[in-house]
């Protein structure tokens, strides 16, 4: 202000003498119109200015602050995908570990038709080694002689090698057992498609002690029959069962189930030459064939039979030449196979079929004991067995049990039986007895 004071002050003073004073007033007033006029313009120029000047520093602050939100933004969430891609990476090479290792144990053990040598199957193997223990090798386990035996049996198979390895491993006492009886081994191979049975010390000795007992009633036998001994045949496990079958011709005999503790059971497959039952039974089990049952003792021996009869029952088999040959056997030899009777002596005995052929009852091994003759054809066994038959073909449901008694710990001749029969659920009334554990000594051999 004080500006524009002066200059019209000034204008004054320079146009006064020329134009007087009332003109150069009013052109001193126009010029400080004019001078004051552009001042405003240009105050309002520079006030513009700065407000667009400061309006572009706060865009531009709103704009780097909002990328920055979406740089940091972006890379938080690719930050985040890559932690996510590194964790499912990690937990997948972990569950594939896991799965890998699982899968190892499960083949190796239930299953023997996959290789072993391709590299694959070589690290899995290693892995699973390791973090098994100290690795067990055949050459440190078995003897030279034991070596060269599981060689005849499995041949150069790296497969079967790796299988024995590892039940070594899992189970040393087989270690023990292989080196005292080499002939084990056979069984073994046998077996080797049934981890399940397998490492069973009770079975694989079982399988070795049966084919030279069960030889000495094959003497002279019937023909067109299957003849089985302990290393004749095999066990395969599958689906929830485990089959037995002929090693020569891969027949199907029969089923196994059960152990040692709770006891075997065998289920003989169809109706027909029931072989397994042939062979020494085992002992602690339960053979099934159609009608009938028997169970072993801890020896071996039957001494629970049961059977049933019904309209529809069908005879069983006889062959005399073969029963006679069984309960020969079974006189002058023991439950161990060693003989206790001379040969070819003459006794009261005849060879009687405890589950009788009415019932569907076989001429095989299991079947046939030495009984007193006099018992077996008359008396309350006879009558009761016919009496029960002739009830079952009028359509009852009759059930016969036989519970057998020894005189010690290695004779294969009983020395009592006790009979029950029940006709539809009730015990069975045979002239005048009710057939409830019904007592018959097997009287001594004359």
């Amino acid at each position: 202000m004080k500006t524009f004071k002066f200059l019209a002050f000034l204008t004054l003073i320079v146009l006064y003498p020329v134009c007087g004073m009332a003109q150069a007033g009013a052109i001193a007033k126009q010029i400080v119109k004019k001078e004051v006029k552009q001042a405003a313009k240009a105050g309002v120029k520079q006030t513009v200015k700065a407000e667009i000047k400061e309006t572009a520093k706060a865009e531009a602050k709103q704009i780097v602050k909002s990328e920055s939100r979406q740089a940091i933004k972006a890379e938080m969430k690719q930050a985040v995908k890559t932690e996510v891609k590194n964790a499912v990476k990690a937990e997948t090479k972990t569950a594939i570990k896991n799965e890998s290792e699982q899968i190892v144990k499960k083949e190796v053990s239930l299953t023997t038709s996959r290789s072993l040598n391709n590299d694959l199957g070589k690290k899995a193997f290693s892995s699973f080694n390791k973090n098994s223990g100290k690795k067990v090798t055949l050459e440190q386990s078995l003897n030279k002689d034991v070596l060269q035996s599981w060689e005849k049996y499995a041949g150069s198979s790296l497969e079967k090698k790796e299988i024995l390895r590892m039940d070594l491993q899992q189970k040393p006492e087989l270690i023990t057992a292989f080196n005292k009886n080499p002939q084990l081994l056979e069984i073994y191979h046998n077996f080797i498609n049934s981890p399940k049975y397998r490492t069973d010390i009770t079975l694989l000795r079982y399988g070795e002690n049966n084919a030279s007992k069960t030889s000495l009633m094959y003497v002279r036998g019937p023909r067109n029959r299957t003849w089985l001994t302990g290393n004749s045949i095999t066990l395969e496990d599958n689906a929830g069962f485990t089959a037995i079958r002929q090693k020569e011709t891969g027949r199907l005999l029969g089923y196994l189930e059960g152990n040692i503790n709770d006891g075997y059971i065998v289920k003989i497959h169809g109706n027909s030459n029931p072989a397994l039952l042939d062979l020494y039974p085992m002992r602690n089990t339960t053979y099934l064939y159609g009608n009938c049952s028997w169970t072993t003792d801890n020896l071996g021996r039957p001494y629970i039979v049961k059977m049933r009869a019904n309209k529809g029952t069908a005879v069983g088999g006889r062959n005399e030449g073969y029963i006679k040959k069984v309960k020969q056997f079974k006189t002058e030899y023991d439950v161990n196979g060693e003989q206790i009777k001379a040969n070819g002596m003459k006794y009261d005995d005849i060879a009687g079929h405890i589950a009788a052929d009415g019932y569907g009852g076989p001429s095989c091994g299991i079947n046939i004991v030495p009984q007193n003759a006099t018992m077996n054809n008359s008396g309350i066994w006879k009558s009761s067995e016919i009496h029960g038959l002739n009830l079952a073909k009028q359509g009852n449901a009759v059930e016969r049990t036989i519970v057998i008694k020894y005189p010690d710990n290695l004779s294969q001749r009983p020395s009592s039986f006790s009979v029950s029969q029940t006709v539809n659920g009730k015990y069975d009334i045979v002239n005048g007895t009710e057939m409830k554990n019904v007592e018959l000594l097997n009287s001594p051999l004359y």
